[in-house]
């Protein structure tokens, strides 16, 4: 589900190089990679609270919200790409 990126020098720059010449935004990559540390550990809580049954999580109304607000922010982004190459 998830994969990482790690050089022989325990460096970033390496990855951001490649980054680069794939004209991705390093900028991206640095919050990614921030964000990413920070949201671990609640991820894990929330694999051992549900045992690894992500469907588990329907049971709590704050994760079925969070996951409303996130599907819901998904439909918006994917309707405005469809809409702006209609445009072009």
């Amino acid at each position: 589900m998830f994969s990482s990126v790690q050089s022989r020098s325990n460096s970033c720059f390496p990855v951001a190089i490649r980054l680069r010449a794939m004209n991705f935004s390093v900028v991206i990559f640095i919050i990614a990679f921030v964000l990413g540390r920070i949201w671990e550990l609640p991820l894990t809580q929330a694999v051992i609270l549900t045992r690894g049954d992500p469907m588990r999580l329907l049971n709590y109304p704050v994760a079925v919200g969070f996951i409303l607000i996130g599907l819901g922010m998904l439909a918006l982004v994917v309707l405005r790409a469809k809409m702006d190459r209609k445009k072009i």
